[in-house]
């Protein structure tokens, strides 16, 4: 068999994983892709390694800093600082109760007004925020959903999620927007070189300035970094170490929402009838963000790190080595799920997709994301949209290995008549 037919990382595969998924549950369902690294991609081996208490997260691992690059190392300590424990730590507590309690009851309140004021702006009929002609693609005129819809939704839900002022966030949004996507490239510490210019550095900077205003609101999330850094490690480094925490908060905040919208809007696009039946019955949201999630979920793998040899399904993995579990293709397994390709708002069984994780690893900020959702997914399946009749070649961007997403996706608004009967 031609081997890239097993390769979830061919340029293939990043198109469309699906296939190659599927194969793999049938043919190697642990799979070596490196020395000292393994796939692991069926359902029930995926929930059972993540709830194994013999696999840890691959950031939490220190024993492992000495092996990794300073990229690596300064990713892998800012992702200890949230990593979970019995009982939590400050900064766990304080992120439970923001996600949880205040800023979800505000969120739909916050977001769904500048939703509507994008749409507007999206389809032509509000002209102030200069995001009008996406019907007029080949013509120079087309500006793409990402950036003209989900990413200013998304940095004003990271926003309130942080505590910032109106002004901070829309700062913060002009710096994010200048990247590629790439959490490791605005990670700074020892041995990574500090860029002079460039939308690096203006990311950077700006986090800086973040950073130095967070004692005026001691109450915010931003605030609860200060605390945590300072309890982790020296003081020689905490600046890069602040600065790293708040970049992955604002990454997985930001980055994977902006992925789950548009692998969302681009799936209903290519399901009309999902789509209005959305539309028609707006009580299925909440059902729907799960069924988006598990149908093409932004995050694809958890990276777990064996703590003891382990022993699945013939294969040997080894102490230290490397388990990249699959949620993706979990998430696809015909044995847990009916017709996994398709897209069903009326699953039977929406809660055991693996989108968020399980176990220790269930994402903290799950039910904050599904809110998020539903509100910027409501607000534009009530207008209607379709991809056009000349579309453009799509390209998909997997960033730091586990990420799935879009770089851009135009679509056309449809008329109010047009979207009642589409």
């Amino acid at each position: 068999m031609d081997a890239t037919l097993l390769d979830p990382f061919s340029p293939q595969a990043l198109a469309d994983p699906y296939p190659v998924y599927r194969r793999l549950r049938e043919q190697s369902p642990v799979h070596p892709v490196a020395p000292g690294r393994w796939i692991v991609s069926r359902h029930a081996d995926v929930l059972a390694l993540l709830r194994d208490p013999r696999c840890a997260h691959w950031g939490h691992a220190p024993e492992l800093d000495a092996l990794r690059s300073p990229h690596e190392r300064a990713l892998a300590q800012a992702l200890r600082l949230f990593a979970p424990s019995d009982p939590p730590g400050a900064l766990r507590r304080q992120m439970s109760a923001v996600f949880n309690t205040q800023v979800l009851e505000r969120m739909p309140q916050r977001l769904a007004p500048l939703a509507d004021r994008l749409l507007d702006g999206l389809g032509g009929h509000g002209g102030g925020g200069g995001l009008d002609g996406l019907d007029g693609l080949g013509e120079g005129r087309s500006r793409d959903v990402l950036a003209a819809y989900a990413h200013p939704l998304t940095m004003q839900a990271v926003g309130d999620m942080l505590g910032l002022s109106d002004a901070q966030t829309l700062a913060l949004a002009q710096a994010m927007g200048g990247l590629d996507g790439s959490l490791f490239e605005g990670l700074r510490g020892a041995g990574i070189a500090a860029p002079a210019s460039g939308p690096v550095a203006r990311l950077q900077a700006c986090m800086d300035a973040l950073i130095d205003q967070a004692q005026d609101r001691p109450d915010a999330l931003i605030s609860g970094l200060h605390a945590a850094v300072d309890a982790q490690g020296p003081a020689a480094d905490r600046r890069d170490r602040l600065l790293n925490a708040l970049l992955v908060l604002v990454y997985a905040g930001h980055h994977n929402m902006l992925n789950f919208i548009g692998n969302g809007l681009l799936a209903l696009a290519m399901h009309p009838q999902a789509q209005a039946r959305l539309r028609q019955e707006p009580a299925l949201a909440d059902r729907a963000m799960l069924e988006l999630l598990r149908h093409d979920s932004p995050l694809q793998y958890i990276v777990l790190v064996a703590s003891e040899p382990l022993a699945l399904h013939g294969r040997e993995i080894a102490r230290g080595d490397e388990v990249l579990v699959c949620t993706g293709s979990a998430n696809r397994d015909e044995t847990v799920f009916e017709d996994p390709d398709g897209l069903d708002f009326a699953r039977a069984n929406p809660m055991d997709s693996l989108s968020f994780g399980s176990g220790a690893w269930r994402c903290i900020g799950a039910r904050l994301a599904l809110r998020i959702g539903a509100t910027a997914f409501s607000k534009i399946v009530a207008r209607g949209f379709a991809l056009p009749a000349n579309m453009p070649a799509l390209r998909r961007v997997r960033g730091a290995l586990v990420q799935r997403g879009l770089a851009a996706l135009p679509l056309m608004l449809l008329s109010q008549e047009e979207g009642r009967h589409g």
